[in-house]
């Protein structure tokens, strides 16, 4: 039976690995809000608020402003890769194989993270079009620091929806590949809510 305590440390585990899948695995320069990972990880806004203020006190996260914006930590890094490369040793914060015990999203996926980075390596589409979207989202997270994820992506839609060009490149670097091909290879805390959006340009 999963005690109150095993529960807690598992979200510490999850939240500290989604982060770090989200940023790629950057610290102190991608920022997301933490909303958006519980919301990932199918969390209420308390269990996401309770398991942030453990990782930020224990210094693996850092809190950037009060609307829930943070980045991962040199340190919150080392845990995870730590964790990563030496499975059968513990960490600072986490048991000998914490990846087994609570879910190796890490190791679990790389069947589907194979498929999609030869994806992106076989389409030249996906390449430029990623570049391209990125490209934007960097601007807009400039031009627009305080905004949420959400509607930083409304407004590249938007930019996008404005330039025939832009839309019709990132149309046919949709058609080329998988979403999450081009989800993977934008790499920007924004892509996931960009490329939820961006399903509506392909019907246009």
């Amino acid at each position: 039976m999963t005690t109150i305590i095993e529960e807690r440390q598992k979200n510490r585990w999850l939240m500290l690995q989604k982060i770090y899948e989200i940023t790629g695995g950057r610290s102190e320069r991608c920022s997301i809000n933490m909303y958006v990972v519980g919301e990932k990880l199918g969390w209420d806004r308390e269990k996401t608020e309770a398991t942030y203020d453990y990782l930020r006190g224990e210094g693996l996260l850092k809190m950037m402003n009060f609307g829930g914006n943070m980045v991962l930590t040199h340190q919150g890094v080392r845990e995870v890769e730590e964790a990563a490369a030496n499975p059968e040793k513990p960490t600072l914060h986490f048991p000998a194989n914490v990846m087994n015990i609570y879910g190796d999203h890490i190791g679990g996926d790389k069947v589907m993270g194979d498929k999609i980075g030869t994806q992106i390596n076989n389409h030249t589409e996906i390449a430029q079009t990623s570049q391209d979207i990125k490209d934007l989202l960097n601007r807009l997270s400039d031009e627009y620091p305080d905004d949420s994820s959400r509607v930083l992506a409304a407004k590249a839609i938007d930019n996008v929806d404005r330039n025939p060009d832009l839309k019709s490149r990132i149309i046919k670097g949709l058609k080329a590949g998988s979403l999450a091909a081009l989800e993977k290879a934008i790499d920007h805390p924004v892509a996931t809510f960009f490329v939820e959006g961006a399903k509506g340009l392909v019907g246009n």
